[in-house]
């Protein structure tokens, strides 16, 4: 799986199973924004970290607290940055979600499941609660809090180089998983997300693509919350509201047909989250 050069200095692995990971080289010391969660792919990058600088890491930015994106950082870390309310659930009996979640990934063998399992959570030195700069090297990293997919989901804006580091909050040709996200903070923040000046993003799982990506998953998220909407005024359970969303997710997305099942897994698994609080609006 390689690592690939998407701006001078800025590095990502988009193949990874099951979220992506990037590395900043400021000239100063490296930024990790999110960490891999298998064994084989925690020793590649600590293979390329060694071959990128003398100094090493000097961040790692969590983007949220589940277990697919902070399992590496005792392997790789040094000082670790999450917003607030991210470490908050982190410490929540089941927050990170691996006991759920860790035996279901694609491919898992028994190996990573018990180094997922096992890992220990590394608690952040620096937390924030709206927005953090770092100024390191030539670049200026923004950090903002953009709450949706989970309440501390945090998004890294390199400034000089237009590119965007989105965790999950941004899914590139796939549903987001919504199993503890607020559809309708959700949608606010991929509103506010357009008006950033980025010409490159680095979603939280999928490709490297454009702001296109926003406004797809932005309309997304509304017909489906128009839908359960819809459904619960018509009186349908949770049950009826999963196939009526199975049906509109595989029509809206081209999905691998290796991965449809994973897809129906996270999306059945996200429903009762959704119909609690739409039907509290409805």
């Amino acid at each position: 799986m390689a690592i690939q050069e998407i701006k001078k200095g800025i590095y990502t692995n988009v193949e990874y199973i099951p979220s992506n990971v990037t590395c900043i080289n400021t000239g100063e010391g490296l930024i990790l924004v999110d960490t891999p969660t298998m064994t084989e792919d925690v020793s590649q990058w600590k293979s390329f970290i060694e071959g990128q600088s003398t100094i090493g890491v000097k961040y790692i930015i969590a983007t949220h607290h589940h277990f697919d994106h902070i399992t590496g950082i005792n392997s790789l870390g040094d000082k670790v940055i999450m917003q607030e309310k991210a470490f908050e659930e982190m410490l929540e009996e089941g927050g990170t979600l691996r006991e759920v979640m860790a035996t279901e990934l694609p491919g898992i063998t028994e190996k990573n499941s018990n180094f997922i399992l096992t890992e220990p959570h590394v608690h952040p030195e620096i937390t924030f609660s709206d927005k953090l700069t770092i100024n390191l090297g030539n670049l200026t990293l923004e950090l903002y809090h953009i709450p949706g997919h989970t309440k501390g989901s945090l998004c890294v804006y390199i400034v000089e180089e237009k590119v965007l580091i989105a965790g999950d909050t941004l899914t590139s040709g796939m549903p987001p998983f919504m199993g503890q996200g607020n559809i309708t903070q959700w949608i606010s923040t991929l509103t506010w997300m357009k008006d950033l000046d980025v010409d490159t993003i680095v979603p939280g799982h999928g490709e490297i693509c454009s702001k296109d990506e926003i406004n797809r998953l932005l309309e997304y998220l509304t017909s489906l919350r128009n839908l359960i909407a819809d459904l619960i005024k018509k009186g349908s359970d949770i049950e009826g509201i999963t196939a009526e969303a199975e049906n509109m997710t595989t029509g809206f997305y081209t999905i691998d047909p290796a991965m449809i099942e994973e897809t129906k897994m996270l999306l059945a698994a996200s429903i009762p989250n959704l119909y609690s609080q739409i039907k509290e609006y409805s």
